[in-house]
């Protein structure tokens, strides 16, 4: 169809109107896809769906978060309509009506995928998205909120939907909210529960304005330079073991496992500090 040009507005209503037999060529794929991993809360409409999920096609919905591993949306239907999982090829934003917009959504767009590598040194209240987790695959892609930053080694974040904890004595499934097991009142564990610490590597930063990334960028970048000084300090002040002072950071094995603890006194006739375990909050004696 060499006359054949169609506007922006129009083009969602394509596969509706447009003859079925007159079949396009494919000429390239775009570099920068304007559908993959549009922010949060974007609005939407689905089409291009086949058999009975082609109900969704002309819906409106919006973006509960972006799932890069299988690249489909968890979407917000209007009205308390549903959550549907569907292919980002089939999701096409509705808040473009001219190039302008068009432009600025793409924008948008490149800087949450630019954002997504960008890990370290992130603030208090930041939101994010936990990555794949094979010992807690339930959280994988959970939108959650930073709590607390030990710089280097993890977050506490609170998770927006936290998932049922299994009672590791009777196996019942509990709601978040609770610390304790409905029946055998079992403590809940220090992973279990609405708040969870994970590794950097783990979590994704969302964005709401593309001139965001930025910010990200430079606290990332500083912050690992920071982490590399850190790791050539620590390696000539190994020997240094004595008379630390209270609240030192310090690395030690409890178990035969590498732990972080804070020192909490130290003993100079026995030569034995009293530490206090990061995670969980325990005190024991340390040589």
């Amino acid at each position: 169809c060499e006359n054949f040009d169609c506007c922006i507005k129009c083009e969602r209503r394509l596969s509706d109107e447009h003859k079925a037999d007159h079949v396009f060529e494919l000429i390239f794929e775009p570099l920068d896809p304007i559908n993959e991993d549009l922010p949060v809360g974007t609005e939407v409409e689905v089409f291009g769906l086949d058999g009975a999920a082609s109900s969704l096609n002309g819906v409106a919905a919006k973006i509960l978060r972006y799932l890069p591993d299988v690249r489909m949306y968890d979407l917000d239907l209007p009205f308390g309509g549903g959550k549907p999982i569907v292919p980002s090829a089939n999701v096409q934003p509705v808040e473009a009506t001219n190039a302008w917009e068009a432009q600025e959504i793409l924008e948008k767009t490149l800087a949450q995928q630019e954002a997504r590598q960008f890990c370290l040194n992130l603030p208090v209240g930041q939101r994010v998205q936990v990555g794949s987790l094979d010992s807690n695959p339930e959280i994988t892609n959970a939108i959650a909120t930073i709590v607390e930053y030990r710089p280097g080694r993890d977050y506490e974040v609170s998770l927006d939907s936290p998932p049922e904890w299994s009672c590791r004595s009777c196996t019942l499934l509990n709601s978040a909210q609770l610390t304790a097991c409905g029946a055998c009142r079992t403590s809940r564990g220090s992973d279990q529960g609405g708040n969870v610490w994970l590794e950097p590597q783990h979590l994704s930063p969302l964005i709401t304005e593309a001139r965001q990334v930025k910010s990200l960028a430079q606290k990332h970048w500083v912050e690992q330079e920071k982490l590399v000084a850190a790791t050539l300090a620590n390696s000539s002040c190994t020997t240094f073991c004595l008379n630390l002072p209270v609240d030192q950071l310090v690395q030690t094995q409890v178990n035969g496992q590498e732990v972080f603890a804070k020192v909490f006194g130290f003993d100079r006739w026995s030569r034995c500090y009293s530490l206090r375990l990061e995670n969980p909050a325990t005190t024991l004696s340390q040589v």
